[in-house]
């Protein structure tokens, strides 16, 4: 899920690069950092960092050229950057599927730096929550679950919070939307009810936010009226959190490697459970260190780690995910 975030940044104009003046600035206690490169405008053109310098390609970059400085150097210069509109989800997502983690320079349509966006990864789930909610023609609506309110407040931006704003328009909520990437978005909802009708997103989180990327935490559970939507649309049948029915599944597994996660109570039942149909039980899996080397049953206790690394052709059994709401999101 694509979020965006500010830094404080070292820039400098293409016309007055100076390739010594560039290396005492990294070797400066700067060897980590990037320089953003601009043009006599103020137009982004692109990133170098210190191996840079030295032509040395990125290696967490897709595009790249290089330019020509003074005493004929070249240097190699990251151009990946996305546009504020409303294709930024999708070429956020292209990119970091290739260049995962980092950040990604973010303008306007004017070729001007905004921001920068990163990837979210557990708030994808949300996402894909409301791709299910908006294909299912019977499902229970934000209407349906939340009766007491007559609109929704969403303050701050990203894509979980755009997608969420689809939503609740499809469905027929008034929305109200605080944020001036907004705007960048051409995106505007402005609807008035009393406060007590009202339901508040914080779609960045309410806490002091962090500037840095790395210090901000996921924002997934600011979007706990999906989670809720969603659960209530399991539980009354709408969607399923199972493909298939049971026979169905033990169909599939039959003959297959089975380890049952955890040995909870309720581990131990799906373990009997499945031993009654006939089904052949490899492992339990625990990464709980008073657990290593153990056995349960004449099977042995293995980690997460363990059982990807030795075992081929693997079901793992979750017996605790009961109205399970784990899921992906949107590739």
């Amino acid at each position: 899920m694509i979020r965006f975030c500010d830094k404080e940044i070292c820039c400098a104009a293409l016309n007055e690069l100076n390739w010594q003046q560039m290396l005492d600035y990294f070797l400066d206690w700067h060897m980590d950092e990037k320089v953003y490169i601009l043009d006599e405008n103020g137009k982004f053109i692109g990133s170098v960092n210190y191996n840079a310098l030295f032509g040395v390609k990125a290696s967490n970059a897709i595009h790249m050229e290089y330019i020509d400085l003074d005493e004929n150097k070249k240097i190699c210069v990251v151009t990946d950057y996305v546009i504020l509109d409303k294709t930024i989800w999708e070429k956020g997502r292209e990119y970091f599927r290739i260049c995962p983690g980092g950040l990604l320079p973010v303008v306007d349509n004017e070729n001007q730096l905004v921001c920068f966006a990163w990837n979210d990864d557990e708030a994808n789930r949300e996402i894909r929550m409301l791709d299910e909610l908006m294909d299912c023609d019977n499902a229970l609506d934000f209407r349906t679950v939340y009766p007491e309110a007559d609109c929704v407040t969403i303050q701050g931006c990203n894509e979980l919070a755009y997608y969420f704003v689809q939503y609740l328009k499809q469905s027929g909520i008034p929305v109200n939307l605080s944020g001036d990437l907004w705007d960048e978005l051409s995106i505007s909802e402005n609807a008035e009810v009393p406060d007590y009708r009202n339901l508040i997103v914080y779609a960045e989180g309410c806490a002091d936010i962090q500037k840095e990327k790395g210090l901000r935490k996921s924002v997934s559970p600011e979007f706990e009226c999906i989670d809720r939507i969603y659960e209530e649309n399991i539980m009354n049948g709408n969607i399923k959190d199972a493909d298939g029915s049971f026979d169905e599944f033990l169909k599939r597994v039959k003959g297959r490697q089975i380890g049952i996660d955890g040995i909870e109570n309720i581990s131990l039942d799906a373990y009997d459970l499945l031993v009654g149909y006939g089904l052949d039980i490899c492992c339990f899996v625990s990464d709980r260190p008073d657990l290593t080397g153990k056995e349960l049953f004449g099977k042995k206790i293995l980690t997460q780690a363990e059982v990807m690394e030795e075992i081929e052709d693997f079901v793992f059994v979750y017996p605790q995910a009961r109205y399970s709401a784990w899921g992906g999101g949107r590739d």
